[in-house]
């Protein structure tokens, strides 16, 4: 397995949207020019009931559950769904959590190659923890870290193993850890 387990190979396409405006009422268009429509605000995925049992089904449910809320904040809708579904313990979601913000931060993007799980392999309890280990299909990625920066790119993915380590809290599942092999802010 390559390190090229970025959170760049997470995420799909950029949504880039804004909002602006001024209180005071604006003239009626005239009939040649149409009236400008307002995007709707993002809802982020919502945790499916099949997630919330403790069993392997609820495990897998939840991946692909977490795997959702990487694409939301992969497309620049902020990572606060995202880090509420992990704990402390998780570094390589920190790790992405913190890239992701800092790159939308810094004026940059990331187009493409969101993680789409194939098989959802479950192995049973190793102590408090549930690992879940995922077949991960990802289409080409093009990034740029910054505003004006290199833009990068990666390849597509096929059947790449990558493990979640979950935990359950008494009415749900967080990820503990993911594949804490590359941290996001040593990609070029």
């Amino acid at each position: 397995m390559k390190s090229r387990l970025l959170l760049v190979a997470l995420v799909a396409s950029v949504s880039l949207t804004g909002c602006g405006g001024d209180p005071s009422p604006a003239p009626a268009p005239s009939s040649s020019t149409p009236s400008p429509t307002a995007s709707p605000t993002p809802t982020p995925p919502q945790l499916p009931a099949a997630a919330t049992k403790r069993t392997p089904a609820g495990a897998k449910a939840f991946v692909r559950h977490f795997l959702d809320l990487m694409k939301f904040a992969g497309e620049g809708h902020g990572t606060a769904e995202l880090r509420s579904q992990f704990d402390k313990a998780c570094r390589g979601c920190e790790s992405l959590a913190d890239f992701l913000d800092s790159t939308y931060a810094r004026g940059g993007y990331i187009h493409g190659g969101f993680w789409r799980p194939g098989r959802l392999i479950t192995y049973g309890w190793n102590g408090r923890q549930f690992p879940v280990d995922a077949l991960i299909d990802a289409g080409p990625q093009r990034y740029q870290k910054r505003a004006g920066g290199k833009v990068f790119s990666a390849k597509p993915l096929r059947h790449e193993l990558h493990m979640f380590v979950l935990t359950w809290t008494g009415s749900s599942w967080v990820t503990s850890g993911l594949d804490e092999i590359t941290k996001f802010e040593d990609l070029p």
